[in-house]
């Protein structure tokens, strides 16, 4: 980061996190922080208010767009799929029906190796 880029980040307030007896109740927040606090309240209790208010600090007043975690997403689901299946008791028809993926798309996912060092040892198997 430039020297510029540097000294405009300093003008930033900081962040403060706003003692509980302070924080405002979720039915005083406005529109979208209201939505924000309820949704991570649901997730973490009795965080939702304190979470949302610091996230507005950092990026109240900002157009941005946020991208979705698909990527983490598919990752865990795909590892839960495989630890599932080789676990045993469970059938390829039951996975897809699990997760809402075809059978073809649950085969193609337990096809891949596992983990980074089963791919070495599949690439060793191919010479």
């Amino acid at each position: 980061m430039d020297k510029q880029n540097t000294d405009i980040m300093g003008w930033r307030r900081p962040i403060i996190d706003i003692p509980e007896a302070w924080r405002p109740n979720i039915e005083d927040l406005p529109g979208t922080l209201k939505w924000m606090a309820e949704t991570i309240e649901q997730r973490i209790p009795g965080q939702g208010v304190r979470f949302t208010l610091l996230i507005a600090q950092v990026l109240g007043g900002q157009s941005l767009h946020i991208p979705r975690p698909d990527k983490w997403l598919i990752e865990w689901r795909n590892g839960f799929m495989r630890a599932t299946y080789d676990r045993g008791g469970i059938t390829v028809r039951e996975l897809a029906g699990m997760t809402g993926l075809s059978t073809r798309q649950v085969e193609n996912i337990l096809s891949q190796p596992a983990t980074q060092k089963e791919l070495q040892d599949k690439q060793l198997r191919l010479f």
